[in-house]
This record gives C-alpha cells, sequence and structure tokens, in this order.
C-alpha cells in the first residue's frame, strides 16, 4: 500500500513555548523585474511540528492572519494575528481535544454569525476521546476577535493520518458542509447543520487514500465539484473527479492519470481560458502534473513537468507571484543541495511551465501544506509553509518588480477628420516595470471621437503593489484641407497661340508640413484661344487629397474686335464720328466671320489710321490711345 507518501509522523510534546523569529531571507529569482520573496519564520519550539495551515482574516482588521495544525499530541492549532505589515503575533494555542495530533486545517464561518471559525481534523491512538473510531473533526467557533472556544466535535471515519478538511455549501441551503479525507477512508461527506454541528457523513471512493483534495465548480452549473488525488486508484494514483449535484451528493468518479503517488492539489487557470485546470505534486515520480479543464468537468492534455531527481514534491499551491499576469506554481520539494525547500515553477500563459526556481534552501521538511494571503496589504501573493527544521512556519512575502511602474504612452498623434466630429482615434498604452497587476485609465479613452483641434490625452496606471504612475500626449485633428482657388480668368490673346497666364492657389488644414499642390495647366502656361479648364490636386504627406477646378477664357481676334465696338459706343461721340468708327469695325468683323484674315488686317490699318486722324478733334488723346492699343492687339493676334 502506498499510502506511507502521505503519512506524517506524531511528535511527542515534552516543553511548549512560543517564540517567534524573524530572519528576511531575500531569494531573488531571475526574472528581470522582479525581486523575489523575503523570508521569516514563526517558531513553535521543539517538538511542535506544524502540518496544515491556513490563512484568512480572525479578527476582522483587515489583515491577513495564520492557523497552523500542530502534529504534537495534545496541542491542537496556533493561531498567530497578522498586523498588515508582513509581522505577526506570538503564537496563541487552542486544544483539538485530548491526545490527538492535528493535521489539516480551514478557516470559514460554519455557524453564520459572520466570525470566522477553525475547523481542523484530529487523529489519535486514543480510542475513548472524544471518538471510538479514534479521529474527528474539532470545531472552534470564533469569537470576531482572533479568539476561539472551546471545540465541538464530529467523528469520522478511522484513519492513520490526518488529512485535507475543506467547507463548501454542497447543497445550496446556505449552510457550510464538510468534505474529510484520510489514508484508507476515501472522502466523507458531512452535510452541515448551520451550527458549527454536522450530520452523519456518506463515503465516497471507499477505503482509498484520498489526503488532499480541492472543491471547485468545474464545470460551471453552480455546484461544487471535487477533485481528489486518489493514492489507492487501481492500478496506480489517479486523480479523481467527482461533479456535485447541488444536493449534497456527487455523480461517480471520473479517474485521471496514471501518477505514480500524487499528493497535494490545487486548482486555477493556468492556461487563460477562464476554465479551471488542475496540479497535482507526485512524491515518488518527482513531478508536478496538471491537466487542462474542458469547461465541463472534464480534463484533458495531462502534463508531466519533471523536477530534479530525488526532489520528492509535497506541498503545492499556485497563484501569479511574479505579477505577469500569468499562474504560476509553488511546491515544496528537494531541488538542490539535498536540503528541503520550496520552488516556483513560473507560468508561460499557456499551461506550460518553466524550469523551476529554488526559492529557500533551508526551509522546511516535507513541506506538504501551502497558504497563499497577502500578510503585509500590498495587494501580492504571498504564502506561508509548514517548516519542520525550526518547528514552525515559514512565511514569503513577495517583493515584487524591482522596477517603477512605468507608462509608455503613444507619440503625440495627428489625424485627419473623418465626419464634422472630428476623427475616431485609437491608440495603446501599456505598463512596464511595477508590482503585480496594472490598470490603466486614460481620458478620452481610445477609440473616443476628437474634435478638430488639439486634445490632451491624460493617462494614469496604478499597480496592486500601490505603485502609481501618470502621463499625457495629445491628439490632434487637423483642419481638413481646402483649396483656394482663383475665380474664373477671363483675358485677351497677346498672340495667334493665346495668353500666357499667371494665378495663385493656396490651400490650407491637412498634416503638416502644409499640402503640395499641383495644378494643370499650370501658371505661366500658353493658354489657347478659348476656354481651358484647371484641375487642381492638393495632397499632405499622409496622403489625404482634395480638388478643384477654374477656367481661363482666352478672348481671341472677334471677341477682341468686338470688344472694341462696345468701347467706342461707351464715349458717347459725335454721331458721325462714332458711325464711321462702328462701321469701319463691323467691316473688320465681317472679314473675320468671313475667315479673310489678310483683309481684316487692311481693314484694321484703316481703323488705326482713322483714330490717329481724330485724336485731339473728334477724339481725345486718351481715347484714341486706348482705341489704338486695342486695335494693335488684334493685330498682332491676327499676325497682321
Amino acid at each position: 500500500m502506498k499510502s506511507s507518501k502521505i503519512r506524517r509522523s506524531i511528535f511527542s510534546l515534552t516543553t511548549i513555548f512560543s517564540l517567534i523569529v524573524f530572519f528576511v531571507v531575500t531569494i531573488s529569482p531571475a526574472f528581470a523585474a522582479w525581486a523575489g520573496f523575503s523570508q521569516s519564520t514563526v517558531s513553535f519550539g521543539n517538538g511542535n511540528q506544524p502540518l496544515g495551515v491556513a490563512a484568512g482574516d480572525l479578527n476582522h482588521d483587515g489583515n491577513s492572519d495564520i492557523v497552523s495544525a500542530i502534529a504534537s499530541s495534545g496541542i491542537g492549532v496556533s493561531v498567530i494575528l497578522g498586523n498588515g505589515h508582513g509581522q505577526f503575533s506570538n503564537p496563541i494555542y487552542y486544544t483539538t481535544g485530548p491526545g490527538g495530533y492535528t493535521g489539516g486545517v480551514t478557516i470559514s464561518d460554519v455557524n453564520g454569525d459572520g466570525k470566522p471559525d477553525i475547523v481542523a481534523q484530529v487523529v489519535t491512538n486514543n480510542t475513548a476521546l472524544p471518538c471510538s473510531t479514534s479521529t474527528w473533526v474539532a470545531v472552534l467557533l470564533g469569537n470576531g476577535d482572533g479568539t476561539f472556544q472551546a471545540p465541538n466535535f464530529t467523528c469520522t471515519k478511522t484513519t492513520d493520518t490526518a488529512s485535507d478538511v475543506l467547507l463548501g455549501d454542497l447543497n445550496h441551503d446556505s449552510k457550510l458542509d464538510l468534505v474529510v479525507g484520510g489514508v484508507g477512508t476515501g472522502l466523507n461527506v458531512f452535510l452541515g447543520n448551520g451550527d458549527g454541528t454536522f450530520q452523519a457523513p456518506t463515503n465516497y471512493l471507499g477505503n482509498d487514500s484520498t489526503g488532499f483534495f480541492v472543491l471547485k465548480d468545474f464545470n460551471g452549473d453552480g455546484n461544487l465539484d471535487i477533485a481528489a488525488s486518489d493514492d489507492d486508484a487501481y492500478p496506480s494514483g489517479h486523480i479523481a473527479v467527482l461533479l456535485g449535484k447541488g444536493d449534497g451528493t456527487f455523480q461517480a468518479p471520473v479517474m485521471y492519470g496514471p501518477l505514480s503517488s500524487p499528493g497535494n492539489i490545487t486548482s486555477v487557470d493556468f492556461n487563460g481560458d477562464g476554465k479551471l485546470d488542475l496540479a497535482v505534486s507526485d512524491y515518488q515520480g518527482d513531478s508536478v502534473t496538471t491537466f487542462m479543464g474542458n469547461g465541463d468537468g472534464t480534463f484533458s492534455n495531462q502534463n508531466t513537468i519533471q523536477l530534479p531527481a530525488s526532489s520528492y514534491p509535497t506541498g503545492i499551491a499556485a497563484a501569479d507571484f511574479n505579477g505577469d499576469g500569468k499562474a504560476d506554481i509553488i511546491v515544496g520539494g528537494i531541488f538542490v543541495n539535498s536540503y528541503n525547500e520550496v520552488g516556483i515553477l513560473p507560468g508561460n500563459g499557456d499551461g506550460t511551465f518553466q524550469p523551476v526556481v529554488p526559492l529557500s534552501s533551508t526551509c522546511c521538511s516535507s513541506p506538504q501544506y501551502i497558504a497563499v494571503g497577502d500578510f503585509n496589504n500590498d495587494n501580492l501573493q504571498d504564502f506561508v509553509v509548514t517548516a519542520m527544521p525550526t518547528f514552525g512556519i515559514s512565511i514569503f512575502q513577495n517583493q515584487g518588480s524591482t522596477q517603477p511602474l512605468t507608462l509608455n504612452l503613444p507619440s503625440n498623434i495627428t489625424a485627419y477628420p473623418t465626419s464634422s466630429s472630428g476623427a475616431a482615434i485609437s491608440y495603446t498604452v501599456t505598463t512596464s516595470g511595477g508590482t503585480g497587476t496594472s490598470t490603466i485609465n486614460c481620458s478620452p479613452s481610445s477609440g473616443s471621437t476628437f474634435p478638430i483641434g488639439t486634445t490632451t490625452v491624460n493617462c494614469s496606471a496604478t499597480d496592486t503593489g500601490g505603485g502609481s504612475a501618470s502621463g499625457s500626449f495629445q491628439v490632434t485633428v487637423v483642419q481638413p484641407i481646402a483649396l483656394s482657388l482663383p475665380a474664373n480668368i477671363t483675358t485677351n490673346a497677346t498672340s495667334p497661340s493665346g495668353a500666357i497666364v499667371t494665378y495663385t492657389v493656396s490651400t490650407s488644414g491637412g498634416i503638416n508640413p502644409p499640402p503640395s499642390v499641383s495644378c494643370n495647366p499650370s501658371p505661366r502656361s500658353v493658354f489657347p484661344i478659348g476656354t481651358t479648364t484647371v484641375n487642381c490636386t492638393a495632397t499632405d504627406t499622409a496622403g489625404h487629397s482634395v480638388n478643384g477646378s477654374f477656367t481661363i477664357t482666352v478672348t481671341g481676334a472677334v471677341g477682341q474686335v468686338s470688344n472694341l465696338i462696345t468701347t467706342v459706343n461707351s464715349f458717347h461721340l459725335p454721331s458721325g464720328i462714332q458711325n464711321s468708327f462702328d462701321s469701319q469695325l463691323q467691316v473688320v468683323l465681317a472679314d473675320l466671320n468671313a475667315g479673310n484674315t489678310s483683309q481684316a488686317c487692311i481693314d484694321l490699318t484703316s481703323f488705326i489710321n482713322h483714330v490717329k486722324s481724330q485724336s485731339g478733334k473728334g477724339l481725345t488723346v486718351s481715347q484714341a490711345n486706348q482705341l489704338l492699343a486695342a486695335a494693335q492687339q488684334v493685330q498682332v493676334v491676327l499676325g497682321c
């Protein structure tokens, strides 16, 4: 029978004294930004061997306290109260019954009065007191101030070793029920009466050895289930999973394995899929084995994490200890130098783990019990482990990050509007350093619609170790690109080819530097006689663009002669002179419309000579010069 793997020796008590020894050793595994743990010890005195250990707030002061079972005949449990700064009171001892030694221990409010109680499993070789079975569960009702009443007893099935005790509401009657394991006793379920006493047990797993188990809801149906290390499951050790029916009973067990000698067991989400997984120490297999939960109460992907030879792993616990958001495993064993130690298996977040890193070379002999808590209120996961060499417990306090919390902000953002309201801008802000997990808040938040103009984004971050950081960056939503185009242009041709036309186009808005502009035809091009559309495009460095156009009309000889007629009429000359000028220009116009350019040139010359003859007479000099310039311009256009 393999039950020797979870047996504990019974220590006789010859001297009782309490002594707190705080020696601090900083253990710093080789992780970039994590400082590891500091270790201290609370001593119970020679011969007072602790076994089970649990952490919780016993006196409602908001600080974690520690209860440890004492495997010395008649001692019972020790209570040490924390001050929230990682320091603890001297142990106070409470009996759990005459002549017994105490193993598994847990903290729960078993009578519903809002005050934490202590529940412990006790074994003795005295069949007379208080149970003929020589095994019982002691319930010490709490007074709410960290002190406890004398125990009442619930007799359990005979076992030769103390084991886990856990409580949970198995039948949804708002009363805590009790599950007790043991060597050769299977699992025994006691429904609670709500006053700290329990009904007769129901047995599961017969006489198998089930010293370690967890109560969790593995299939999400709201009912508590059991996963137990079954050291006697044929033909080798297995994990037995019993799904709860919600009425205090369980379905038939489903076995997972095999394992050489399954020991302590823990359950968290190791691969980040939101489903509970399992990890169990394997004493004879020198390993830790994980099973990934499927979320329906079944498990798969059994993976063995091999530890150094002859490491004999025992106690196990899981939490995110190094602050990377991934669950790690703490395991007790012998990893280097033949010393009893605890080590950390850093989680990769996908259900796999890095090699074990020892945290202490002289921690504790056969550290079968590990409890996780926050002992100094820094929001970091600490743990406590039973420690035989000093006959006490070793407390490992998480030192958190070696680097301050830092906000990693984006550079200032410049964006183009997507609507009249501005632009929806997404950005990423992360943290580095700090302790534990961090929370980031930014205002306006990523994905918000930022108005046109410059907005300052203010960000702050806090971590679970009390660190904080703040910073800001700017988001500028620029004005849309605008093209400033000239009005449509009309000009006279200056040659038979047309006219050289200069124009100016400007822009505003867009991403800096200012947008570039291209127009076709470009400024100072020769525009032919007639109307030409000029198309312009402005483009910024981000590729945003806007288009626009205007026209340039170049007036040819026909148009210019028509304009000359209009000019003559505007002078309001004596009718004889005006009619003579008008008649000459009408002749030129007729020549042009007939396509007779040479005759038009002759008739234009006659008009010019006539104007010269009337300069200072029928025409003012200014009027004559104006008509001459216009007529000579037409000659140039015609190539006369």
